[in-house]
């Protein structure tokens, strides 16, 4: 086994899911590749170059499958763009291009995170990360494409602020005050705006926390890209 690479190994771990779930494997493979770059072809035995905090062991993916009363089972994939070599500041670099790659093969629609990429494009070296993502394969579809910026990129002391400036900037600061004086550390809040172009989940328990499930106070900003259909 630890004569695979990172991405035969996560081949080999997603290829019953797939079938599972009825999904085109090839696709599955290739937005892996891409997202993985260089990375992918590091050797198992070598371990991870970079200390994700997607899963425990510091692997870079997570597969999960959601079940809807519409349609069928959906493979999800957690992510993280990976540099070579890997840090904050390159992997951020590697995640755009990613995007970049994503947006132009399958039309996505990216004018919301334009809106706030400005506010996390200087990272702090110590940030536990720079920018995930979530790809969701429903049946017969093509992917879905959602991105967790973390808002201590720039610092913990500075997250509530820029959390409150990127709410503001897409419209949505009565989602922040809200979720501010009235959140839990058992309280997620999703909105479902009409314009479905951008999904913001200010919660106590957070993405950029999963690994250890410590409570913190950060504010995961999740943006959605749409398609030119209008579905996630």
């Amino acid at each position: 086994m630890d004569d695979l690479s990172l991405l035969e190994h996560l081949g080999e771990q997603s290829a019953r899911l797939c079938e599972v779930t009825r999904t085109d494997s090839a696709s599955v493979m290739r937005l892996l590749a891409d997202l993985l770059g260089p990375a992918g072809s590091t050797a198992l035995s070598e371990g991870p170059s970079w200390s994700s905090g997607i899963a425990d062991d510091h692997t870079p993916v997570e597969f999960s499958v959601a079940f809807n009363t519409y349609g069928g089972p959906s493979l999800r994939i957690l992510g993280e763009a990976l540099a070579s070599p890997a840090g904050t500041t390159a992997n951020l670099a590697a995640a755009y291009r990613f995007i970049g790659a994503q947006a132009d093969r399958f039309g996505l629609t990216t004018s919301r995170l334009a809106r706030v990429r400005d506010l996390f494009a200087s990272p702090d070296p110590n940030a536990v990360f720079a920018l995930w993502f979530s790809l969701v394969f429903p049946p017969g579809q093509q992917p879905e494409f959602k991105i967790y910026l973390n808002p201590e990129l720039r610092g913990a002391d500075r997250a509530p602020d820029l959390v409150a400036e990127a709410t503001r900037r897409l419209g949505v600061d009565a989602t922040c005050t809200t979720a501010r004086t009235r959140g839990t550390s058992s309280t997620f809040l999703n909105t479902t705006p009409s314009d479905p172009t951008w999904c913001i989940r200010p919660a106590w328990w957070t993405a950029s926390t999963r690994a250890s499930w410590r409570r913190s106070a950060r504010w995961p900003v999740a943006v959605r890209v749409r398609t030119p259909a209008g579905r996630w």
